[in-house]
């Protein structure tokens, strides 16, 4: 067979989740001190994000889904990965949020359109490592999502969806 496997009946790509299926990554390989933790530090379950703060799934991740994981006990891991192709701003934005005192606090800030002051002064910031990091597992776009199990999920996800890539998968 040349080409993709479609399930017409069911209206889905079988090649593309069979391809996002193989995609994995070893969720204890990544440098969690690049990114900003969210929620309690020993969750229930872990999370990664990489994310744009311009980015509109971003925000709607942020605002919709990232609030009932935490309340779940997920620990959440923001890798702040700006696409200064698409949001020409998030870069500075990015190292503002990273040079502020209160991380956490300057990524929602941010994610509201209200930036922290600029005249905090410049840190080095892991933007660098964070964009090779992503080159390396694939990452060219936002929300990136990677769970805990090595699972990667590309563009905006309902809760349900990753609760549910979180059940162990029924035996066929």
């Amino acid at each position: 067979v040349i080409g993709e496997l479609y399930d017409f009946q069911g209206r889905k790509n079988l090649t593309a989740e069979r391809l996002l299926a193989m995609r994995t990554t070893s969720f204890d390989e990544l440098p969690l001190e690049l990114a900003i933790s969210l929620g309690t530090k020993n969750g229930t379950r872990r999370l990664a994000v990489f994310d744009d703060v311009d980015c509109p799934f971003c925000r709607r991740l942020h605002e919709e889904v990232l609030p009932a994981l935490l309340r779940d006990g997920v620990t959440v891991y923001v890798f702040l990965y700006p696409l200064t192709n698409l949001h020409p701003q998030a870069e500075a934005k990015s190292q503002a949020i990273w040079c502020s005192p209160d991380r956490v606090a300057a990524l929602e800030a941010a994610l509201r359109d209200k930036m922290p002051p600029a005249s905090l002064g410049t840190c080095q910031t892991p933007l660098a490592q964070i964009r090779t990091l992503a080159t390396r597992l694939g990452i060219s776009g936002t929300p990136t999502l990677i769970l805990d199990t090595g699972l990667q999920i590309e563009g905006f996800a309902s809760y349900e969806i990753i609760r549910a890539k979180w059940q162990p998968q029924a035996r066929r």
